[in-house]
């Protein structure tokens, strides 16, 4: 993968000073489809389904064996993410980021969009998200800092990526490899913010497939974004789509 230092680093900034416009579409639709969850088992198991199901074509003959297992558990391995850990590891294992990737890779139906979304997630809900949404945590012993994340790639951000490489769409591990080559755990979180301006600026069209543009119809579809802002989320998508033509191999 050919992208220089210098223009990641100006896509992140980008998205660094940008944040709060993914920040509340992402809190808002967790807190949908946590509403009705109380104890940690239910909002663990809220967040795997919904996590599981953002899957484009899930395997579910796979999925439900690990749901079937999971589903069934004694409701003390969902108190802690050791105890969860425990519970993916079939023994102890000290609570890190990697280790929930990991040990989600390692199950039935799990691939590494979904797993990395999943610790993404958790880390948001119990320390970017807290303050707004603390009935969201499930879990005390959640690290305060990442030692790994991944991006969740998946077509949305290799499409988004192309342009800065030639026009070539990359898979997961090498765009992760990529950007942990320059970028820490909490810088990491940051990068899933491409997903949003990736999602508003792309539309499929007849002929030509998808391409970059400005996609006022999605965002007014997506139910939790916040349509008192379009007029400026428009605003810095096309600053977004102008960056990724200045920067782009």
């Amino acid at each position: 993968m050919c992208i220089n230092a210098d223009t990641l680093q100006n896509l992140y900034d980008f998205l660094a000073q940008h944040r709060e416009y993914n920040d509340a579409l992402q809190c808002r639709t967790l807190q949908s489809g946590m509403v009705s969850a109380f104890s940690s088992k239910e909002k663990v198991l809220a967040l795997l389904y919904s996590v599981w199901n953002s899957q484009r074509f899930p395997r579910i003959d796979l999925g439900s064996l690990f749901f079937m297992d999971t589903v069934g558990a004694n409701p003390v391995c969902f108190c802690s993410l050791g105890s969860f850990l425990e519970l993916l590891y079939g023994e102890p294992v000290p609570p890190s980021f990697s280790a929930l990737y990991d040990g989600l890779r390692g199950m039935e139906g799990w691939g590494p969009k979904t797993s990395a979304l999943f610790a993404k997630h958790v880390y948001n809900i119990h320390h970017r998200y807290y303050r707004v949404a603390p009935q969201l945590a499930f879990w005390q012993d959640v690290p305060q800092c990442p030692d790994t994340l991944h991006l969740p790639v998946d077509s949305v951000i290799k499409h988004a990526l192309a342009p800065l490489d030639g026009g070539v769409q990359h898979d997961f591990h090498s765009i992760n490899d990529l950007l942990h080559g320059q970028f820490s755990g909490k810088e990491m979180e940051v990068w899933d913010d491409i997903w949003f301006w990736g999602f508003f600026t792309q539309r499929e069209t007849k002929g030509m497939g998808r391409i970059l543009q400005w996609n006022r119809e999605k965002y007014w579809a997506t139910q939790h974004t916040d349509k008192a802002l379009v007029d400026t989320v428009q605003q810095h998508a096309e600053e977004f789509l102008t960056l990724l033509e200045q920067q782009q191999g």
